[in-house]
């Protein structure tokens, strides 16, 4: 009696449930949500809506494969897969979809960028992975340094350059950095594009002060309002100053002279910056020029958007500029001679 009884034992739970989600029963629902997906959209669209909706689950991944394995030279397709793979943390998957691309030109420009992009991410991640100190660290370390190299050449947004350059200072690759700063353009927004700031802050946590400074430089060339002109020069000039680069700083404002123009603060800011940089004979030229325009108010000048670390900088590594009224009594003399 007791060997019926346990005959008639309920089958087990989880043993009913795998064989409730068998892998073959998975494969026939995505096979016939597919179909549904096929019928209700047509192919390029949903490539389309796949690609915008950034669909990163193992049925669109199923999707694309099964595309893929029906137009192999589809570098769209390939692509796609492949950085599902990695959204997923599929890396082997992602490099195994993007190894026949990697032997092949590339016509498409925005594909070669997605390319570069992948395999850039795919080397870095192996980076992050490997043991610190190892030989294959210090190996892998070294084609992160050489991929970043590569692409310079390419053309990269603006957000993306500041990637790149971000990674090059994490490297400790600053020269790097500089010529990706170098890269960045400017549009019909000049420097109201939101990525102006952030490329003046990305560039003076890199300690690339002149790649900042030149940041300023270039938004005089696009800025129409004089005002604005003179902020940027006043940046720009503040940047150096904060570098220690003071005898760069006045060279800057030579070559800008006619925006300095008869600017009251800006004259006395830069009396102030030629006595700091030990050119008395610049102060003076600087101070003849603050007399000619007779009494007026010697305020500080105008506020602007200056990068946190930018601000903390100038107070410990550039030599503070001398006060106004230190300036006056260094400067005593050449004034005395003047009025007489």
């Amino acid at each position: 009696m007791e060997q019926k009884r346990s005959r008639l034992v309920a089958p087990d739970a989880t043993g009913l449930r795998a064989r409730i989600l068998s892998t073959g029963g998975l494969l026939v629902v995505a096979a016939m949500v597919l179909v549904l997906l096929v019928m209700l959209y047509p192919r390029q669209q949903l490539l389309d809506r796949l690609r915008a909706e950034q669909r990163n689950d193992e049925l669109s991944v199923s999707y694309l494969a099964n595309l893929l394995t029906s137009e192999p030279d589809n570098d769209e397709l390939r692509i796609l897969l492949a950085e599902r793979h990695f959204s997923l943390g599929q890396a082997d998957r992602a490099e195994a979809a993007l190894a026949p691309m990697m032997r092949k030109l590339i016509a498409s420009e925005d594909t070669r960028l997605r390319l570069s992009r992948l395999t850039y991410s795919l080397l870095e991640q192996r980076a992050n992975a490997a043991l610190p100190g190892s030989e294959a660290a210090g190996t892998l370390r070294a084609q992160l340094v050489e991929g970043l190299q590569d692409r310079l050449s390419m053309n990269w947004s603006t957000p993306e350059l500041l990637a790149f350059a971000r990674r090059a200072t994490a490297l400790e690759q600053l020269p790097l950095a500089q010529r990706f700063h170098a890269l960045i353009r400017f549009d019909e927004s000049g420097d109201r594009a939101p990525w102006f700031e952030e490329a003046v802050r990305t560039a003076v946590w890199a300690q690339d002060y002149t790649g900042a400074a030149l940041l300023h430089q270039r938004a005089l060339q696009v800025t129409p309002s004089l005002e604005r002109k003179r902020l940027h020069l006043h940046e720009a000039l503040r940047i150096l100053q904060s570098g220690n680069l003071l005898d760069q700083a006045l060279a800057v404002a030579q070559r800008h002279g006619e925006i300095v123009g008869n600017d009251r603060r800006l004259l006395d800011y830069l009396t102030r910056l030629s006595l700091a940089a030990n050119r008395p004979a610049e102060a003076q030229g600087y101070a003849r020029r603050l007399l000619q325009m007779g009494p007026g108010p010697m305020g500080a000048l105008p506020a602007a958007r200056v990068p946190r670390r930018q601000k903390a900088s100038v107070t410990t590594l550039a030599p503070k500029l001398p006060s106004a009224a230190r300036c006056w009594m260094r400067l005593w003399p050449f004034t005395i001679a003047m009025a007489l």
